[in-house]
């Protein structure tokens, strides 16, 4: 190419567009770059993606809100975690594109979800946000919108959250710092920039609280740079506390007012260290050895829960960081004196990112405690690592500002070459995103339709929340309800907020018709925990197993559970009535296996002969029937049992117990009656071998009691 073509081709990428065009141009790229990521069938809502891990939480809250009339507030259906209800702001499930297609609901078609689209619209407004972005900070050619929209198009976590449908409408937070550098700069006036502030924020609400959180942040920051820019701070107390009424009154229309948002995790779900200098093709901070759950990734998880802090900047941006540093180097101090309110608070969001246990790689450096008045921010925004999205995103932008705010073609050729090398860093992620979204769906709820066309509601035992069982469990059938339109009375629902006891105890009544009651098959392993209900209708030939999960109706009968269509089912009458326990399968301090029986090891002085089986007990009276021999004289203690109640975070209690005296050689039983209340204790009967005796054990049983 002749140089008087190069010169033309800089001349046009050089120049300041019109806005229209420089947005067509984002516009054109994001779609390219939809297609060559996502298959048209996943853009549409089908696949093996919408049916495992978080997805089927998303789709079946909004499927149960579709199936639903208007309640108030307006976020709230019924139909799930019946007859209480839930907020579908817990279920994921973008309340703001489930407000809008529900009015249009008797229109949508049978099964319609809109979460393939939203990826489609997360990125197109990614891009556009990123233009937008790029012309508040003074950039307005051609060549600055095509670095901005490629890589805020190629930004890893952006990337990463793809499994998170609304955690990656990432435009919400390119749109904040733009609205913040057009107020600081005058191109918008203030009256102006709080409100789209403030319409962003509830945007943001109505979309997940995080983004709330990042775009009022921003909100903020702007009050208050203006403020001590001059403006003064009784000018912004206004546009403040309108944007506090307006929340409010967001928060009580949409039903978040009043709801637990407060749970577990501060500290683990942070950003390491490390986290913005590996993560992407090139660099690995991950040893060959290290075992972690992401190692294509090449991120180091030191808590289990840091994937919530990717936050890799990729290799593109650290290449051309130093180069903007040293182009910007005189305006440095400049820039901290213009905007000393935005640079705190990215300290700030940085250090809270990092939350107050600090990695590097899997070393954890040091330790703060946090006051108590912190403990309903952390627990409400727990997922730390997150806040550092805002922070990444200004130094990319404040980079590509520097390097191409005055027209250059070195620069442009620099930032180029970047972004090529960031598009090449991320290809791993892009290739698993496209590979995980092409998976057909495996088509598994079709053979449910005879169970469910006439059942009323399904019932789920334990209740999520009550108990630490698979959520694909709870995932599976909280789908399967909202395919067939069946009111469900729990759920995989963030945060909940249940009584386990009062739950637990409803599965002891009677069983009704046009009902369904499932519970996890691995609870069988526990007969004696199961609710009287299940077992009075696994005594009645009214219950099978169905790979993983126990199934009861009490209108049902084996010749039903044939004609029902069902793959895989087992029919169950096993007899739950007593459960025992022989020496082998005991736990022992001091014992070893005889034959048939626990015995002292050689020489033995004292100890446990055997503890366990650890049993969780649905509540109730129980009866315990222990089996030993001893050698010793009728009247000669030899040892001693009990039965304990070991109740996590709580002192141990003893539910029963007595003395082991000598029985001359012969077999003898003794039991004993108990009442278990506690349905989260674990069991344990204990046999304790005294000095001087002589115990041989043989089995213990537990039976219910009358």
């Amino acid at each position: 190419m002749s140089a008087a073509a190069l010169n033309a081709i800089w001349r046009r990428i050089s120049r300041d567009p019109s806005a229209i065009a420089a947005y067509s141009l984002a516009t054109v790229l994001a779609l390219a770059f939809i297609l060559q990521l996502y298959p048209l069938s996943f853009l549409a809502g089908s696949g093996l993606f919408f049916e495992q891990k978080d997805a089927p939480q998303h789709v079946s809250g909004w499927l149960f809100y579709l199936h639903d009339s208007w309640h108030f507030p307006l976020l709230q259906t019924t139909r799930l975690n019946h007859p209480d209800g839930v907020n579908i702001a817990f279920t994921d499930s973008i309340p703001l594109a489930a407000l809008v297609f529900k009015l249009f609901a008797a229109w949508l078609p049978a099964q319609f979800h809109y979460f393939g689209l939203w990826h489609a619209l997360a990125l197109l407004s990614q891009a556009l946000a990123a233009v937008l972005l790029m012309r508040a900070l003074g950039v307005r050619h051609l060549a600055g919108c095509l670095a901005a929209a490629g890589f805020a198009l190629t930004w890893p976590s952006l990337l990463w959250r793809f499994e998170h449908t609304a955690l990656m409408t990432h435009g919400v937070i390119l749109t904040a710092l733009a609205l913040y550098f057009m107020g600081r700069s005058g191109q918008w006036r203030s009256r102006r920039v709080s409100a789209a502030f403030i319409a962003l924020s509830v945007a943001g609400l109505l979309i997940h609280p995080y983004l709330l959180a990042f775009s009022y942040a921003m909100f903020i920051v702007f009050l208050a740079e203006q403020a001590f820019a001059g403006a003064g701070w009784r000018k912004q107390v206004p546009a403040l506390t309108t944007s506090v009424l307006v929340l409010m009154g967001a928060g009580v229309v949409f039903g978040y007012v009043g709801n637990g948002t407060q749970s577990f995790g501060f500290g683990s779900y942070s950003m390491n260290l490390s986290a913005p200098f590996c993560g992407g093709r090139f660099y690995s901070c991950v040893s060959a050895t290290a075992e972690q759950p992401f190692k294509a990734f090449h991120f180091f998880d030191a808590t289990g829960g840091q994937y919530e802090g990717y936050n890799y900047l990729g290799l593109g941006l650290i290449l051309l960081v130093p180069c903007a540093l040293w182009r910007g180097r005189n305006a440095l101090l400049n820039v901290l004196r213009r905007f000393p309110v935005l640079c705190c608070a990215m300290l700030l969001l940085t250090l809270y990112a990092l939350s107050n246990k600090v990695y590097f790689n899997g070393h954890e450096l040091f330790s703060y405690p946090l006051p108590a008045f912190a403990d309903k921010l952390t627990g409400t925004f727990r997922a730390s690592g997150r806040f550092f999205w805002i922070v990444g995103y200004l130094i990319l932008f404040a980079t590509l500002a520097t390097l191409l705010k005055k027209p250059s073609p070195r620069m442009f050729a620099l930032v180029a070459f970047a972004l090529a090398l960031q598009w090449v860093d991320v290809q791993p992620m892009r290739a698993h995103n496209t590979a995980t979204t092409s998976l057909p769906g495996k088509q598994e709820l079709a053979q449910w339709a005879t169970v469910l066309q006439d059942t009323q509601k399904v019932f789920l035992y334990p209740a999520f929340g009550c108990r630490e069982n698979d959520p694909r469990f709870y995932l599976f059938f909280q789908r399967l309800a909202a395919h067939y339109d069946t009111l469900l009375d729990t759920g995989y629902i963030a945060r909940p907020n249940l009584n386990c006891a009062a739950n637990a105890q409803s599965f002891d009544m009677p069983f009704v018709a046009q009902q369904l009651y499932v519970m996890p098959r691995e609870e069988l392993k526990n007969p004696l925990a199961v609710p009287l209900g299940f077992r009075t209708a696994i005594s009645q030939g009214a219950c099978v197993t169905q790979q993983d999960a126990l199934l009861c109706r009490a209108d049902a009968d084996a010749a039903y559970w044939r004609r029902s269509g069902l793959t895989g089912m087992t029919p169950l009458t096993d007899d739950f009535s007593r459960q025992v326990f022989s020496a082998a399968q005991l736990p022992t301090q001091v014992g070893v296996v005889d034959g048939d029986r626990l015995v002292p090891k050689p020489a033995q002085q004292e100890g446990f002969l055997s503890f366990g089986p650890y049993l969780r007990l649905h509540p109730g009276r129980y009866r315990v029937r222990l089996r030993y021999v001893s050698n010793a004289d009728l009247t000669q203690q030899v040892g001693r049992w009990d039965i304990m109640a070991n109740r996590s975070a709580k002192p141990a209690l003893m539910w029963g117990g007595g003395s082991l005296v000598g029985t001359r050689g012969a077999v003898r039983e003794i039991e004993s009656v108990f009442s278990a209340d506690d349905s989260a204790a674990l069991v344990e009967i204990r046999t304790y071998l005294m000095a001087t005796g002589d115990l041989q054990l043989l089995t213990i049983a537990l039976e219910p009691a009358p």
